[in-house]
């Protein structure tokens, strides 16, 4: 709305601009605009001359760009350019002292965060339609559920101050439309929450920097969990490392999160546990051949995996967590292990087709009763 009256009065300068034309333009600023018949009265007086043209473009040009004016640009000005101001300013709330960024509210579309801000508040964010956000290199904390649920994020740069990021503090940004592609992790981040980019489902590319250690809690609490989109992952960090398109940690134990678009995926040698949802929405591959140094299978991790039709569960493992192969549509038949200790609540929850288990037949009680759980509902 405001570039066309823009492109109208640069029109207006370049006639005014231009001698020949200069005395038509001003004469038309005092004229009603024409009608059908006065136009055809004009044509037939003066014949149909190229000033005749150059009159009729004038008149439509000054004419519309006058109405613009005066019924449109002051809506324009009132309402629209405001929101702009706001989007900066008014519509943030700092701490007293300039250190914290407490509240955006829901109108903000993009926020530049001023300098001297060391601190993104809980929930500061939360629930906004903010699509970009510039933060200075004064922040070192973004607190937990920072931004939780910017569902229209697509942009936000992480300076290297940051030092901690805390739990859910990306939690189910930029989920909608363009949505959230790409985050680099700040150079010296020294700590990283749980499921800190859960529900980041439209992410598809994370560079992994600074010194943080992944914790015991991520088993189960995966920070990179429900990303579904992701294909790129690059490392940085001396505790992680990326092989074979899985990021994993650095002894090579724990596997986080798998990104390679192989229809068949074979996890290395050496992997012990499968963390919470490193497989989730992997729904394009077909098989995965488990190694025989697994012994855990975390909560969600393999669910929505619906091409898998069939899963060997290796000797060695001793859990399978709570709908870790959920939602598996195709699966049919899985092989579980003698070691077997434990499986979760919903762990084949959505998998209807899987009817086939082959288990040790001097176990039937117990893995009668264990598959059962796995059939179950969680309860609540």
């Amino acid at each position: 709305m405001i570039l066309l009256p823009i492109a109208i009065l640069i029109a207006h300068l370049g006639f005014l601009l231009y001698p020949v034309y200069r005395d038509e333009v001003l004469d038309a600023y005092s004229w009603t605009p024409w009608t059908e018949n006065e136009y055809v009265l004009f044509k037939k007086v003066m014949g149909n001359s190229k000033a005749v043209k150059m009159r009729l473009v004038i008149n439509w040009l000054i004419w519309p760009f006058l109405l613009l004016l005066i019924l449109v640009m002051p809506i324009v000005f009132l309402f629209k350019l405001p929101g702009i101001l706001k989007e900066y300013d008014g519509e943030i709330i700092y701490s007293k002292d300039g250190k914290k960024l407490v509240k955006v509210t829901e109108k903000c579309r993009r926020v530049k965060v001023k300098k001297g801000v060391e601190v993104i508040v809980e929930g500061a964010f939360d629930s906004t339609r903010v699509r970009h956000v510039i933060l200075p290199n004064t922040v070192h904390v973004l607190e937990p559920n920072a931004l939780l649920r910017a569902h229209y994020l697509e942009s936000i740069n992480l300076p290297d101050s940051i030092i901690t990021i805390e739990r859910y503090a990306f939690h189910y940004c930029g989920s909608f439309d363009k949505g959230l592609k790409k985050i680099v992790l700040p150079k010296h981040l020294h700590f990283l929450g749980e499921n800190a980019f859960y529900g980041c489902d439209k992410l598809e590319q994370l560079t992994i920097r600074g010194d943080f250690m992944w914790k015991q809690s991520w088993m189960n609490n995966n920070p990179f969990y429900y990303t579904k989109k992701l294909t790129v992952i690059k490392n940085s960090n001396p505790n992680f490392m990326v092989k074979d398109g899985m990021l994993m940690s650095a002894d090579g134990k724990i596997l986080f999160r798998c990104v390679n678009d192989d229809l068949r995926v074979v996890i290395s040698d050496g992997v012990e546990t499968i963390a919470q949802g490193a497989f989730c929405g992997r729904n394009q591959m077909e098989k995965v051949i488990l190694p025989n140094s697994l012994r855990t299978i975390c909560n969600d991790a393999f669910r929505g995996c619906h091409d898998i039709d069939n899963v060997e569960i290796p000797e060695g493992v001793l859990s399978i967590g709570v709908e870790s192969f959920s939602f598996c549509r195709n699966l049919k038949t899985m092989v579980l292990p003698s070691s077997l200790m434990e499986i979760g609540y919903s762990a084949f929850e959505h998998s209807d087709n899987l009817k086939n288990f082959i288990y040790p037949k001097d176990k039937e009680v117990e893995y009668t009763k264990m598959i059962e759980d796995g059939k179950n509902n969680l309860p609540f």
